[in-house]
């Protein structure tokens, strides 16, 4: 029996096809828990795992400087991050989670209900898929 190897690209294709087919019901369950624009969830979910200026964050999510700007001061508002000179360039500013930002990225992580497709994952597949999704995490990251 002959085996084809899996592209990268047909593994991109396949997760992105599911996460775009199915984000709808994610989306649905944050407005009807959170009175907070999704594109917030979007930035702290970055922000909470290292600093960021204003600038890069606003390239990572793809929108120019004003709405950076409109984003980062409603969430500094919130009492969600801070925003401050960075000390190695004074004219950038460098944007930190507090712990109420922290909290509530928490908060939003523990929303119910995932898709309905993740209950055939046993527990030991859900494992190793968190694991491979670390690891493309890290890869991103590098």
């Amino acid at each position: 029996m002959a085996t084809t190897e899996v592209t990268p690209v047909e593994v991109w294709l396949a997760m992105s096809d599911l996460v775009m087919d199915h984000k709808s019901h994610w989306a649905a369950a944050f407005a009807a828990h959170l009175d907070v624009p999704f594109s917030r969830y979007r930035a702290m979910r970055r922000i909470v795992v290292r600093p960021w200026s204003q600038r890069d964050l606003a390239e990572q999510l793809h929108i120019d400087a004003p709405a950076a700007s409109v984003l980062v001061t409603d969430l500094s508002e919130r009492g969600w991050v801070t925003r401050s000179p960075d000390p190695e360039d004074g004219r950038r500013k460098v944007i930190e989670a507090t712990d109420l930002g922290r909290a509530w990225v928490a908060e939003v992580r523990q929303l119910p209900t995932p898709p309905p497709m993740f209950e055939v994952l046993s527990a030991t597949e859900r494992q190793q898929l968190i694991g491979l999704l670390d690891k493309l995490r890290q890869a991103a990251a590098s």
